[in-house]
């Protein structure tokens, strides 16, 4: 192994643990006042908030246009020197598509009535839209953090802006009492915090000489094929909310965002190595020892979310319980598919550099376009009937495709011993274990998951050794 690439590894599993560590216990935090949550907000006022924040996660994604990623793609191409032109392109183009949110508060009514049939969500409406503005102030300044390898700066923000969310909630739930405005005023206040803690990690100025629009149409080229691929992607995550909110109403969507609370947790992990990845990836990829690697670290962050997601789902009743109000008690039933489809998800993210690394997002679209079109129609026929059961479900299948056609493609241009067939064997044999146990009893199903763990760990001691062996060089 290379010098420069042993040391692009052990910069990557440093700085995902650096993101994981100081992430999860935040999210620890976050998921103890779950109880705080569930007794201060109803499940109709849950709902009302978690619609509004779908629909801010529908748009962001599509303002952005998939400049993220043309980010990361042209920001190893060019010379140290000319960095900051991809800066500050992007960041102009971001700027500009922030004023749609803007303008977009003074229809605040108009999408209220369209969302809950009533005006009188107005005002959540309007905060969700300055926080999309804001989120797209702070990302390419998050973007420069990432790819500066500044992992430690990333995370300090990342604690402090979590923090952050947890004391604004806990301020305006139990001492003003706003009920629903708490969660989205202080998703608000934090975006705009992060613009300012990020300005000063990363230390770069946005500068209009450094705007070069030949680089702009480049990335716009790169970038704008992959809208339609965001847009199914969107779809396939987001949708079924909005259907469980027209057929069942604000509280089935309350009851079923407490699940995605519980995914939130998988989601640290997610977040935590893709963000460190992302530079790996890109500057190793053609290294001869890179395809080892990258199955070394799909198997360890696989066993990692694999485990979380058995044990929160096979005791999903009992966690639930526990940690939420009695009627939020029906989210148990959804959430083992929510946690099994988050696992899918998470293969599907590091597996797909194989199609970004030629610059081939065209497949990717074809990859989540498939998905999304087979999740929306069974979510349309199953979930009038079913409710947030059939969404959980159905988000497991979408996702089961997106993985399986990307992986595909992505092993035809960029092939890697990710030992697909052995990961996919063991993650239906998890996912039947809790289907049929998750109603047995509690000393049960403690004795078949410390079972599960043994065998787990024999099976992939090969994976978890090569990883010890590489950090350590």
């Amino acid at each position: 192994m290379g010098k420069s690439n042993e040391s692009g590894l052990k910069t990557f599993i440093k700085g995902s643990a650096v993101l994981f560590i100081s992430n999860i216990i935040i999210k620890g935090i976050q998921f103890f006042l779950l109880p705080l949550y569930t007794n201060e907000l109803t499940p109709e006022m849950l709902g009302v908030s978690d619609a509004v924040t779908t629909m801010t996660g529908f748009v962001f994604p599509v303002l952005v246009m998939g400049l993220d990623s043309a980010f990361s793609a042209f920001y190893f191409e060019e010379e140290q020197n000319q960095q900051d032109k991809v800066f500050s392109s992007i960041t102009l183009l971001l700027g500009i598509m922030g004023l749609l949110p803007v303008a977009a508060c003074l229809f605040s009514g108009q999408i209220s009535e369209m969302l809950f049939r009533t005006p009188g969500n107005s005002y959540v409406v309007l905060i969700a839209l300055l926080s999309v503005t804001a989120n797209l102030l702070y990302l390419p300044l998050s973007l420069e953090a990432r790819l500066q390898n500044k992992m430690f700066a990333y995370s300090v923000v990342a604690v402090v802006s979590s923090a952050a969310i947890v004391i604004f909630n806990v301020l305006f739930l139990s001492w003003f009492h706003l009920g629903i405005y708490a969660l989205i005023l202080s998703t608000l206040i934090v975006n705009l915090l992060q613009i300012v803690l990020f300005a000063f990690a990363v230390k770069k100025k946005f500068s209009v000489k450094f705007v070069d629009r030949i680089l702009i149409k480049r990335m716009m080229r790169y970038s704008l094929p992959m809208l339609p691929s965001v847009l199914s992607t969107l779809i396939l995550t987001l949708s079924d909310r909005y259907i469980i909110l027209y057929f069942h109403g604000e509280q089935a969507v309350g009851i079923y965002g407490i699940g995605s609370r519980f995914v939130a947790i998988l989601s640290v992990i997610i977040s935590a190595v893709s963000t460190a990845y992302t530079t790996f990836a890109y500057s190793s990829y053609k290294k001869p020892e890179a395809k080892e690697q990258f199955s070394v670290v799909l198997s360890i962050v696989y066993v990692l979310m694999i485990g979380i997601a058995f044990i929160i789902s096979i005791f999903s009743k009992e966690i639930i319980s526990i940690m939420a109000a009695p009627e939020y008690i029906g989210a148990y039933k959804a959430l083992p598919d929510m946690m099994f489809a988050q696992v899918l998800y998470t293969l599907y993210t590091l597996t797909c550099y194989g199609v970004l690394f030629e610059k081939k997002s065209g497949y990717i679209l074809f990859s989540t376009m498939t998905a999304a079109v087979v999740n929306l129609a069974l979510n349309m026929l199953f979930i009038p009937q079913y409710g947030i059961v059939a969404a959980a479900f159905t988000t497991l299948i979408g996702y089961a495709i997106m993985l399986f056609i990307n992986f595909y493609n992505a092993q035809r241009f960029y092939p890697c011993p990710y030992g697909m067939k052995k990961i996919m064997l063991h993650f239906l044999g998890l996912y039947f274990v809790v289907r049929i146990l998750s109603e047995q009893s509690f000393v049960l199903k403690l004795g078949v998951t410390l079972l599960c763990a043994a065998v787990t760990l024999f099976l992939y001691r090969k994976k978890i050794f090569m990883g010890v062996k590489m950090f350590r060089g």
